[in-house]
């Protein structure tokens, strides 16, 4: 300050730099910390009799390709947001929270001569009950 008791240029110059640095900062770790957040998407196919000797692709968001053998379960983390999930007969879009984990059911529709994969969401609930069902028969 100077003798009158108000701020010089190079004072004013200095806090507006402080200002800015600081709401650089907030902004920055606003910016990473959303881009931080993710989910569990778990990939289950109870074993089945029919079909049992194929695999079932899925593909997630057209970049990453699972195949799922019978009784086989995988589990991807992805980021929070909606997600494409798919076969070649069926998809689906799911929401993913984050710190949460969705549960997609695979199987085989068979008709008359092939069987076709398929993809649905599924309850915790469901998805709990059905593997003490399959644990029960093992």
């Amino acid at each position: 300050m100077n003798e009158n008791g108000t701020s010089t240029r190079v004072e004013k110059r200095w806090a507006k730099l402080l200002v800015m640095t600081v709401l650089l900062s907030c902004l920055a770790d606003a910016c990473y910390s959303q881009g931080d957040h993710t989910g569990n998407v778990r990939f289950y196919r109870p074993k089945d009799l029919f079909c049992s000797a194929l695999k079932a692709k899925v593909i997630v968001d057209d970049t990453t390709t699972l195949r799922l053998a019978n009784g086989q379960v995988t589990e991807l983390s992805l980021p929070a947001g909606k997600h494409r999930i798919r076969t070649r007969k069926s998809s689906i879009d799911i929401d993913v929270s984050d710190g949460t984990t969705n549960q997609v059911r695979t199987f085989f529709e068979f008709n008359f001569l092939f069987g076709r994969a398929m993809v649905v969401e599924v309850s915790q609930a469901s998805a709990h009950s059905e593997a003490d069902r399959l644990r029960k028969t093992e």
